[in-house]
């Protein structure tokens, strides 16, 4: 049965982390760091994601980042525009120089420096390259080449310099770009030279002699001419030799004329002819190290492909260039290959290639997911639910499609799903859940933990048993995924059930999750003995220190936002959070660095640390938002209201005679979220925007719409049943001084506030 360890997300995000780690320890300002990256049009959206990362980093402040790129070429809808607006909107200081083509004047200076003339001499010259290239450098060059290579440019031994014939010169027909002047000088080369180059352009801008020589050996038997050629290109400045085998185009332009050297109706075919005759040349250990080239070339003609069989071929060579794109993480080159090979097999490869299928399948659907593509994650998996023969070959992708499902924003039917599959996995649960439901359950996990010390479960068997591992995981997602939707009891029932499977089924890492879980749920629905919660959160840290802290980030969030706020002052808590959100950054977790974050943003509200301005709290949120990415978070951002009170508080809200209790500033759109909350049932965020009003009316002596606000909050609460003790302690407080501030205020039904004293006292 397969375990559900594959995260690519996480491990990507935590090797980001510690490249941004990296680079502000080795930049400072007696070194300063300088980047420059070229080519930026052509860079996918991962990577510019990592450069934005790295330019709005508010921890790195002795970087420059130099990035050059074709402004034709980067139309409004390039990734490259959308990290632009978000590198403006960190404020990071940023020049654009336009870098356009040369004038008249400085083609001159360019030709005079080049021949070793004075201006005065090489002026009429320079005028007739100007005109016929328009001022591109690449073009002059290559321009100068071929009046140079036709005798219209020589050195003359009895002048002593540089001497033209200015008259063919203007009376020359040149293409209208360097494409086609590069392409005009290509063809007057040998045809064994074009077919180097040309074979060399369909391997990429860049290409390995070996391959080369195998491919143009198979046509004709002998490659030793291959070296002879690529040196002399190397002499005409048309490719530079980067190591020992390897050759790069010394411009894309030229790369381009010699791709343009194939027709463009027999290029898929010449692309495909390449594959195969790599396939049939290369060895087994020689196959690992080409296999990028091979599947490259073979997928750009796998449209002419017909046998079946050559597809599957294909198919599963796919399966392995995507594996090895994603043992180093580059999802959008594994999401190509794992796509092109789900594309070429066929609904009967199921039965007579499952093991195939099944992996191709997955595996995109995986991909697709940390891609941030969940429609085509479900799409991808659903082969997988409809034609996998036993639960263990669906579990990978039933986990795919709850977490994906839930990220649309479909919490609801996410649990749905979840139940479904634990359900195949021996765990049922019941549709309706009542106090009897929960007492049995509750019962069970208490005889369980009666008899037993903390000590006595860190010294239970582990389990190597892969179905307890994937239920436990499962169980502990589903309770995730409930408490947001607010279905506190089924949160309980599976965080009860997860602390028994770990105490009779045997230890996994999964154990502090699950022992955290239940405290919480036991905490904030005020189930049994509060000191059961407690015993809960002591084997839940216990184990944490037994495996290694996996889980630290999650079962320190948990903790922290609901019992331990009863048993510590809440300026550790603050503390506790900063750890948490500081460990989900280093294993890549980013749910729970911006559950972390929000909780820690709250914690900012409810314990003010002393001697601290709200600025320096202001500037410390702001930073770590660009670092979660919180904005951009549909399910977390409704935490940005708390951030807003603090502004409200920071920024003097209300000296102009406004309303500073209006959660209105920019940071969120308030009105806006209350009118989703209200349409799609979302008590908890409609609690925590009522709270905040409240609140800042409380600190603002604004009772009316303090008690306006207290109303709302205590009719939404009643719906909203599960949600954090850090929250409830002092809604609770600050309720209960708000019923004793309206007390003393006249025209106010003092049996009413006199009795929410009371209940919050």
């Amino acid at each position: 049965l397969a375990t559900l360890d594959v995260d690519y997300t996480d491990t990507y995000n935590m090797i980001v982390h510690f490249l941004r780690v990296f680079v502000r320890a080795v930049s400072g300002p007696t070194h300063p760091v300088i980047i420059l990256l070229d080519d930026l049009q052509w860079a996918d959206k991962v990577s510019l994601e990592l450069v934005k990362d790295l330019i709005t980093d508010a921890g790195i402040h002795s970087m420059m980042f130099i990035g050059c790129y074709r402004e034709e070429e980067v139309p409004n809808e390039h990734p490259l525009r959308e990290c632009f607006g978000e590198i403006t909107m960190a404020a990071v200081p940023t020049a654009i120089i336009n870098l356009g083509d040369l004038k008249r004047e400085h083609v001159n200076e360019l030709v005079s420096d080049t021949l070793h003339l004075s201006p005065r001499l090489t002026r009429p010259l320079a005028e007739s390259l100007h005109a016929k290239s328009r001022g591109n450098p690449m073009f002059i060059r290559q321009l100068m080449l071929s009046f140079y290579e036709e005798g219209l440019l020589w050195y003359s031994a009895r002048s002593r310099r540089w001497e033209w014939d200015i008259q063919a010169i203007r009376a020359k027909d040149i293409p209208d770009n360097a494409v086609g002047l590069i392409l005009d000088m290509m063809k007057s080369y040998s045809t064994a030279a074009q077919r180097v180059l040309c074979v060399g352009s369909c391997l990429g801008s860049r290409f390995d002699s070996f391959s080369l020589e195998l491919i143009i050996s198979s046509g004709n038997g002998n490659g030793s001419g291959v070296s002879r050629i690529l040196h002399d290109a190397v002499a005409d400045a048309l490719i530079n030799k980067e190591g020992s085998e390897t050759y790069r185009f010394s411009h894309d332009q030229i790369w381009q004329a010699a791709y343009a050297l194939t027709p463009l109706s027999a290029r898929e075919k010449t692309h495909l002819h390449i594959g195969r005759l790599l396939l049939s040349r290369i060895s087994e250990d020689q196959l690992d190290s080409m296999l990028v080239t091979l599947v490259d070339q073979y997928n750009r003609g796998s449209s002419l492909i017909i046998d079946h069989e050559e597809k599957l071929t294909l198919a599963k060579l796919n399966l392995k260039a995507g594996e090895k794109a994603l043992s180093s993480l580059s999802f959008l080159q594994a999401s190509i290959y794992l796509l092109q090979g789900c594309v070429l097999v066929e609904a009967t490869d199921w039965e007579s290639n499952y093991d195939l299928c099944i992996r191709l399948f997955t595996s995109c659907s995986e991909v697709q997911f940390a891609c941030g593509n969940n429609e085509g994650a479900v799409l991808s998996l659903t082969p997988v639910l409809d034609n996998g023969k036993c639960l263990g070959d669906k579990l990978r992708a039933y986990l795919t499609l709850v977490t994906a499902i839930g990220a649309q924003g479909n919490a609801k039917e996410a649990v749905v799903q979840g139940l479904f599959v634990l359900e195949q996995l021996g765990e049922s649960f019941p549709t309706d859940i009542d106090e009897a439901v929960i007492a049995r359950e509750f019962g069970k996990t208490q005889a369980l933990l009666a008899v037993t010390t903390v000590d006595d479960i860190l010294q239970l068997p582990g389990t190597a048993n892969a179905e307890v591992a994937s239920t436990m995981r499962f169980i502990l997602r589903t309770s995730l995924i409930a408490y947001s939707t607010c279905q506190g009891g089924l949160q309980l029932l599976l965080s009860l059930r997860s602390v028994q499977k770990a105490l009779t089924e045997g230890l996994t890492p999964e154990a502090s999750y699950a022992f955290a879980s239940c405290s919480a749920a036991l905490c904030c629905l005020r189930v049994g003995d509060p000191n059961l919660a407690l015993f809960c959160c002591k084997v839940a840290l216990a184990l944490l220190d037994k495996y290694n802290h996996k889980y630290s980030q999650i079962v320190l969030t948990i903790l922290n936002a609901s019992i331990l706020p009863h048993n510590q002052p809440m300026q550790a808590c603050v503390e506790s959070f900063r750890r948490a959100y500081a460990d989900s950054i280093c294993v890549g977790d980013v749910e729970w660095e911006l559950h972390s974050f929000c909780l820690m943003i709250v914690s900012y509200v409810f314990a003010p640390v002393r001697g601290r301005a709200l600025k320096d709290v202001e500037i410390e949120i702001r930073q770590k938002m660009l670092e979660t990415k919180l904005q951009n978070n549909s399910l977390n951002n409704i935490y940005l209201v708390y951030f807003q009170a603090i502004l409200n508080l920071s920024e003097d809200a209300g000296a102009d005679g406004a309303d500073p209790t209006v959660l209105a500033n920019g940071m969120i759109d308030v009105e806006a979220k209350m009118s989703e909350c209200l349409e799609k049932q979302r008590p908890n965020p409609l609690r925590k925007m009522y709270f905040c009003r409240m609140w800042l009316a409380y600190l603002f002596r604004r009772y009316s719409i303090a008690a306006e606000m207290l109303e709302l909050h205590q009719e939404v609460a009643k719906a909203a049943k599960v949600y954090s003790s850090i929250e409830v302690i002092h809604e609770t407080f600050y309720a209960g001084l708000i019923a004793a501030s309206l007390l003393r205020q006249n025209g106010y039904d003092k049996i009413k506030w006199r009795s929410l004293v009371e209940v919050a006292l």
